[in-house]
């Protein structure tokens, strides 16, 4: 099970259509773009899933994204465990 963390804060449970781990189109269309994978403060073993063109194209500002990086992070994320990343 993953989580998107919408810019409003809502957040929606996921989990990968197919096995374990997600398919590149599922991490970008969670992310409406291509995809930048950041790490979570004090949890190695959770990834955030980023558009990694947000900045560029002035996405939103995502508030609880960031405090969970220390970074700023704009757009809808995935945070997901590592290994359900390819």
């Amino acid at each position: 099970m993953a989580t998107i963390i919408k810019v409003d804060g809502t957040k929606e449970e996921i989990s990968p259509k197919e096995g374990n781990k997600f398919s590149l189109q599922e991490l970008q269309e969670a992310v409406e773009g291509y995809i930048a994978l950041v790490s979570i403060n004090d949890e190695p073993d959770k990834v955030l899933v980023v558009d990694e063109e947000g900045l560029l194209t002035q996405k939103e500002s995502n508030v609880e994204a960031s405090i969970l990086t220390g970074k700023m992070i704009v757009g809808q994320v995935l945070v997901a465990d590592r290994s359900q990343i390819n």
